[in-house]
C-alpha cells in the first residue's frame, strides 16, 4: 500500500511539474488588428513609400545638377562679354594677346552653340524642375497608393474569414447529411445512389474547406506583406466599419482627370516630345532622320496621352459604377443577414422541442453563414471602390489595364526618367 502511495506522488509530481505538458496548454499568440491600425503600420513599414521618398530625393538632386549646369552657363556667356571687352581697339594689350582671346572667345562661343547646349537651354531646367514637381506628387500619393492596397488586403482577408467559416457550417452539414442517409440505406429508406450523392457532397465540402483555408493564408501572406509584420505572424482582425459616402460624378471625373499624376506625367512626356520637335526643326530640315524620328515620338506620345486620359476616365466610371451597385446592394444583404439569423433562431427552438431535426440546425446555420458572407464580400466591393473614389481625387486612379497589380504613384513619376533625351 506504501508502495501505490509513494508511486500516486511521484507520479504527480512528474506530471506536474512536466514543461511540455504546460506548453501544450499555451495557445499561439493571436494579434488583433484593426484597418486604422494596418494603415498605421504600412506607413512604417512599406517598402512603396521608401521607394517614393528615394525617387524624390533622386529628382531633388537632378534639379540640383540642371540649376547648376544653367548658372554655369550663364557664367561662361558673362565671361564671353567681359572678355570681348579685353578685345576692343582702346584696349592696353598688346595685339598677339588680344587675338588670343578673340580665339579663346570664339572657342567658347563655339562650345556654347552646340546641339547639346542649345537643347539644355531650351528645356533642360524647365524638364527638372517638372521631374522634380511629378516626384513630389508621387510621394504624396505612395501614402494614398499603400492605404488603398492595405484597404483591399484587409478586405480580403476580412471576406476569406468569413468564407472559412461558410465552409466549416457547409462541412458540418454535409457530415450530418451522409451519416443520416447511411442510417437511411441501412433501414432501407434510401438507396446506394443516395448515400453516393451524399458522400460526393462531403468529399466537395472537405476540399471546399481547405480551399477556403488555403485562400485565407493566401489573403493573410498579402495583408502581411502591405503592413511589414512576420508572415508568421497570428491575426485576427476586427469588422471594418463602413460609413455612408456621396459623390457627384461630374465634380469627381474633373477633379480626378485634372489631378491624375498618370496624365500629369503623359503631358509631360508629350510636351518634351514636342518641344524637342521645334527644337530640331530650327537645326535641321524635315528630310533629315533626326528630325523625322522626333515627329514620330511626338505623335507616340500625344496619342499615350490620349490614351491615359481614357484609360483614367474609364477607370473612375467603373468605380463609380462599382460604388452604386454596391451600395444599391448593401441593403438587401444585410436584411437577408437578419433574416437567416431569425430562421436559425426559430429553428434551434424547434430542435429544443423536438420539432426539427439536427440535420436543420445545421442546415440554418449554413444558410447564416452563407448570407454573412455575401454580405461581408457587398461591403468589400462598397469599401474598395469608396477608397478607389477617393484615391481619384487625390490624383492616384489604378489603370484598369494594370489591375489590381498596379504600379503605385512612385512608379508614374520615373516614366519621366531621362529628360529630354
Amino acid at each position: 500500500m506504501r508502495k501505490l502511495v509513494a508511486l500516486a506522488v511521484t507520479l504527480f509530481l512528474l506530471l506536474g511539474s512536466c514543461p511540455v505538458g504546460a506548453a501544450a496548454l499555451t495557445e499561439a499568440e493571436v494579434k488583433e488588428l484593426s484597418l486604422e491600425e494596418c494603415l498605421k503600420l504600412a506607413e512604417q513599414n512599406n517598402e512603396s513609400i521608401k521607394l517614393a521618398e528615394a525617387s524624390l530625393e533622386q529628382a531633388k538632386v537632378g534639379l540640383k545638377q540642371a540649376a547648376e549646369q544653367d548658372k554655369k552657363l550663364r557664367r561662361a556667356e558673362r565671361d564671353i562679354d567681359n572678355s570681348r571687352q579685353l578685345t576692343g581697339s582702346d584696349s592696353p594689350l598688346p595685339d598677339p594677346a588680344r587675338d588670343e582671346i578673340r580665339d579663346a572667345i570664339w572657342q567658347a562661343e563655339r562650345a556654347l552653340a552646340g546641339f547639346d547646349v542649345q537643347l539644355f537651354r531650351e528645356m533642360g531646367l524647365w524638364a527638372a524642375e517638372e521631374q522634380k514637381k511629378i516626384a513630389q506628387q508621387g510621394y504624396e500619393l505612395s501614402y494614398t497608393g499603400v492605404h488603398l492596397k492595405v484597404t483591399q488586403a484587409y478586405h480580403d482577408l476580412f471576406k476569406a474569414e468569413k468564407d472559412i467559416e461558410l465552409a466549416e457550417a457547409a462541412h458540418k452539414a454535409a457530415s450530418e447529411y451522409a451519416r443520416i442517409t447511411d442510417l437511411q440505406v441501412e433501414l432501407g429508406l434510401a438507396t446506394e445512389a443516395q448515400r453516393i450523392s451524399a458522400q460526393k457532397t462531403l468529399a466537395d465540402s472537405i476540399a471546399a474547406k481547405e480551399g477556403a483555408q488555403a485562400m485565407y493564408e493566401a489573403k493573410k501572406a498579402a495583408l502581411l506583406k502591405e503592413i511589414g509584420l512576420d508572415f508568421n505572424t497570428n491575426i485576427k482582425l476586427t469588422a471594418p466599419a463602413l460609413e455612408d459616402e456621396e459623390f457627384d460624378f461630374d465634380s469627381l471625373l474633373h477633379e480626378a482627370m485634372a489631378q491624375n499624376i498618370s496624365i500629369r506625367a503623359a503631358k509631360f512626356q508629350s510636351e518634351v516630345a514636342e518641344r524637342k520637335l521645334g527644337f530640331l526643326g530650327s537645326w535641321y530640315s524635315p528630310r533629315v532622320y533626326e528630325y523625322q524620328n522626333a515627329e514620330v515620338q511626338a505623335q507616340e506620345y500625344r496619342a499615350k496621352l490620349s490614351d491615359t486620359e481614357r484609360s483614367v476616365e474609364n477607370s473612375v466610371r467603373s468605380s463609380y459604377n462599382l460604388f452604386l451597385a454596391a451600395k444599391e446592394q448593401l441593403p438587401a444583404a444585410e436584411k437577408a443577414v437578419i433574416e437567416a439569423q431569425e430562421n436559425l433562431r426559430v429553428t434551434e427552438l424547434k430542435f429544443k422541442t423536438g420539432m426539427a431535426a439536427q440535420i436543420e440546425v445545421l442546415q440554418a446555420k449554413q444558410k447564416l453563414a452563407q448570407a454573412e458572407s455575401n454580405l461581408t464580400n457587398v461591403q468589400k466591393n462598397y469599401a474598395l471602390a469608396t477608397a478607389s473614389l477617393k484615391a481619384a481625387q487625390e490624383g492616384l486612379v489604378l489603370l484598369t489595364s494594370q489591375g489590381s497589380e498596379s504600379k503605385s504613384a512612385v512608379a508614374f513619376a520615373t516614366l519621366t526618367g531621362g529628360g529630354f533625351n
